[in-house]
């Protein structure tokens, strides 16, 4: 049909949706609160029993901000309002259910709330965190207890902002990349380590 004779009604009214394909959409969540960072326990598969951010698939009906807070409080009992974009985490292959793309938001919080793991979340944790410089990149390590995870990295600047992102994964105790949004998250809330210079790139 030549689009220029139908209206915008007619045109929509035989559009075919089905023509291309849909990935499914998450949210993820990075609460700072000082030096600790909130994780959940996977409860189900994949990648069940690891260590992740809150998170989940949004609603058909729903912004991706509230999702963000709603998944963030059904996981973990926590809530806040100061969430902003850290970025959207797309690779071919991230989630081996399907072609799922993530949008991650953060917060920084004065101090750690209460949580709980609930729904999804088998358990929901404060991990201390540092960032410190290797002679590869950047590693980041995370304990709880006995419960120590680590995420190394490399670096590399953005063209146009000259601000630090994740260019690399090198090896993550974590599920999924959510040790690459986690440094990522860090970096562009302000929290990177004072290390995280130049010559880590």
């Amino acid at each position: 049909m030549n689009k220029q004779e139908l209206s915008e009604e007619e045109y929509l009214a035989a559009y075919d949706a089905s023509r291309y394909p849909k990935p499914a959409v998450t949210v993820d969540v990075l609460l700072i609160a000082k030096d600790k960072i909130l994780l959940i326990k996977r409860g189900n598969h994949p990648q069940k029993n690891r260590w992740a951010l809150p998170g989940g698939f949004i609603n058909l009906d729903e912004e991706l901000l509230s999702a963000a807070q709603r998944e963030l409080a059904e996981e973990t009992g926590a809530k806040t309002e100061m969430l902003e974009l850290i970025g959207v985490y797309g690779a071919v292959g991230r989630d081996p259910r399907d072609r799922i793309i993530s949008v991650a938001y953060g917060a920084v919080l004065p101090q750690e709330q209460a949580c709980r793991g609930a729904d999804d979340a088998a358990e929901s944790q404060w991990f201390t965190y540092k960032l410190s410089q290797t002679t590869q990149g950047v590693n980041l390590e995370l304990k709880q207890g006995e419960v120590q995870l680590k995420c190394c990295c490399t670096l590399a600047r953005l063209p146009v902002s000259g601000g630090l992102q994740v260019k690399e994964i090198l090896a993550s105790d974590l599920a999924f990349d959510h040790g690459q949004i986690i440094i990522d998250g860090l970096l562009r809330l302000g929290k990177g380590d004072e290390l995280l210079c130049a010559e880590t790139i």
